[in-house]
């Protein structure tokens, strides 16, 4: 991921706060440390469900910076969702910096996926394993399925009568 295999690269780092049931809002908290190796720019989810997205921040001390954020088609059944730095939004090597970003999306809960920070160069890279929005399991389906493993041993039981 570095150009120099042998030196440490810092990246921003991505915390996964939490699923809010309520407001169908995940939270996720991105450090950029002192000492960070590159600028960082660029925040990427690859969701594992579409849906309907709406992408808030970063949120930097209550105040939302707008960058610039939408989705990307990844596959029939997922997408991927960004926010990307313009002009002077870009936060610079070597500059601490945290913000909080938030994607809301209903009809979705969390399962395991991947999430990305990087500045606009490929080597700048940096894939984290989170939780992000995934496809809600099927209660109707679930249901039948109980009602039939429920109803078995009758239906056994009345075929051998």
């Amino acid at each position: 991921m570095c150009s120099n295999p042998g030196a440490t690269a810092n990246y921003p780092v991505v915390v996964y706060n939490g699923f809010d049931v309520g407001t169908s809002t995940y939270t996720y908290t991105i450090t950029s440390p002192a000492d960070a190796t590159y600028n960082f720019g660029y925040f990427l989810i690859d969701a594992e469900t579409y849906t309907s997205w709406t992408l808030v921040g970063p949120i930097v001390n209550n105040i939302d910076q707008n960058w610039l954020s939408g989705s990307m088609f990844r596959t029939p059944t997922a997408d991927s969702l960004y926010w990307r730095a313009v002009g002077n939004q870009e936060i610079l090597a070597n500059t601490y910096w945290q913000g909080i970003f938030k994607v809301i999306a209903p009809g979705t809960a969390p399962v395991m996926g991947s999430v990305l920070t990087k500045d606009g160069i490929d080597e700048s890279s940096n894939i984290t394993s989170l939780q992000v929005p995934g496809p809600v399991p099927e209660p109707t389906g679930f249901i039948t399925l109980c009602g039939v493993m429920l109803g078995l041993p009758y239906w056994l039981r009345r075929g051998r009568t």
